[in-house]
């Protein structure tokens, strides 16, 4: 009888043959590919090792009689399992992480089937779990509230959840968000502010798609904080913003035909959302200065603002700096 723990001939530490590792490979899959691709490699090569077909864990089926083969017993399992995963963290800092999201889809699909997927299971499995089960629930669980919340706001996870949990991964930290939208507007806006507005708008509506109500609602603060910090970008951006936003702001829009304008009441009326809220204080406190400008003589009253007095102020602040 062959014992695991004695003989350890039968699984020998992998040898050094200028081969990727495993945890290499995983993460050249997840670069390159996928990663439901990139966690379908690492679950089937572990499952390989652990039944003594890849002795070398390397990845690939060593080529031999499948009866002589020698599986690991749990020790030798969890050592490797251990192994690999501090080396995928070490590699590559939240992958694991990011792994979780198609374990969780795996589980469902392996383990559950068509039973609903109800998120004590995670728990379980993180508290009473082994391997990669143990592993990866352990890291879904420190994102589970806002998993559970990405469709219904229960404690099912669903389909729809499950899947948003996997483009979620793909989501850069909120700060390094904020700043690539502020970057671009700034290139944007150069051209056109109401490019630039619809940008961060789109932007938004994309990264929301994979996030919390609570978290669009951070998202829409923490750019409408950013803006705050850019006062000659948020100018000329609320003019692009009142531009794109005229028909909502002017409750007269189809009374007036071709005389369309915008009254200061009809601006403290006008309810926008955190990044509009910027804006609008921009407008309101600039209003006599930009409602002054018009091209036409018709149109010379300061008690209301036209879309040509906006286009107006734009140049005047490209003029000046945005002063």
């Amino acid at each position: 009888m062959v014992s695991h723990v004695s003989d350890a001939a039968f699984h020998p530490e992998p040898a050094e043959t200028g081969k990727d590792s495993l945890a290499d490979q995983v993460l050249a899959k997840l670069q390159n590919e996928s990663l439901t691709s990139a966690f379908n490699f690492m679950k089937s090569s572990a499952q390989n090792v652990y039944a003594g077909r890849d002795e070398d864990q390397d990845g690939v089926i060593d080529i031999r009689d499948r009866r002589s083969d020698v599986p690991m017993n749990d020790k030798e399992k969890q050592e490797f399992w251990t192994s690999l995963a501090k080396e995928l963290e070490e590699k590559k800092p939240g992958v694991l992480k990011n792994l979780s999201a198609i374990w969780l889809k795996d589980f469902k699909n392996s383990e559950l089937k068509t039973a609903p997927f109800e998120a004590d299971y995670v728990e379980q499995m993180a508290a009473n779990g082994k391997l990669m089960n143990k592993t990866f629930a352990g890291e879904a669980l420190k994102d589970l509230p806002n998993i559970k919340a990405l469709s219904r706001a229960d404690d099912i996870i669903d389909d729809i959840e499950l899947d948003k949990n996997i483009e979620r991964q793909k989501q850069t930290p909120r700060p390094a968000f904020v700043k690539d939208i502020i970057d671009k507007a700034l290139s944007d806006s150069q051209s056109s502010p109401i490019k630039a507005v619809d940008a961060i708008y789109q932007a938004l509506k994309q990264r929301g798609q994979t996030e919390t109500q609570a978290e669009r609602t951070a998202s829409y603060a923490a750019v409408a904080e950013a803006l705050k910090d850019y006062p000659d970008l948020a100018a000329k951006l609320s003019m692009g913003y009142v531009q794109r936003n005229f028909k909502n702001i002017d409750t007269n829009y189809a009374e007036h035909k071709e005389d369309f304008r915008i009254t200061k009441d009809e601006l403290n009326d006008f309810n926008p959302d955190s990044i509009g809220k910027v804006f609008i204080n921009y407008v309101k406190a600039n209003f006599d200065a930009i409602a002054s400008t018009s091209t036409y003589d018709k149109y010379q009253n300061a008690s209301s603002l036209t879309a040509d007095e906006l286009n107006n102020h734009i140049n005047r602040l490209k003029r000046t700096g945005g002063k």
